[in-house]
């Protein structure tokens, strides 16, 4: 069996929509309970977190795992899924590091930061591992 780069694809575009509809919503919900804050500036020019930078954040992540994803199927033989799972969770757990390596970050924002990073590693472990084969 080999997978479906069509499908793969499909998976993937459904898993970075999600992240960013969800992390987009889940960061005005932030920003109106006063978790996120709207002054703090966390890019190197100086300027605070936006939905711009969180939508980058929800989509890249999904885009490189799909990439490993495939090269997994492609080069693993065996059960891909399984150690495709162990390093997006490895990754999770690494990723909850950065929110605090924010200087002066506020406690609840650097949680409802990793709030979103589990909202994009949940989509996309969900839908890539429904991607489908094909018969070679």
């Amino acid at each position: 069996m080999k997978l479906s780069f069509r499908s793969l694809f499909r998976q993937a575009l459904i898993a970075a929509l999600v992240a960013v509809g969800l992390n987009a919503l889940l960061y005005w919900l932030f920003i109106t309970a006063g978790f996120i804050s709207t002054v703090l500036p966390i890019s190197p020019d100086g300027r605070p977190l936006s939905t711009v930078p969180v939508a980058m954040a929800s989509i890249l992540p999904v885009g490189l795992a799909a990439v490993v994803y495939g090269l997994l199927a492609r080069l693993v033989p065996g059960n891909y899924r399984r150690l495709f799972t162990f390093l997006a969770i490895s990754l999770l757990l690494l990723s909850f590091l950065s929110p605090f390596s924010i200087a002066e970050v506020p406690l609840t924002m650097a949680v409802s930061l990793n709030v979103m990073h589990v909202v994009v590693a949940l989509a996309t472990l969900f839908f890539l591992t429904k991607t489908q084969t094909q018969n070679a």
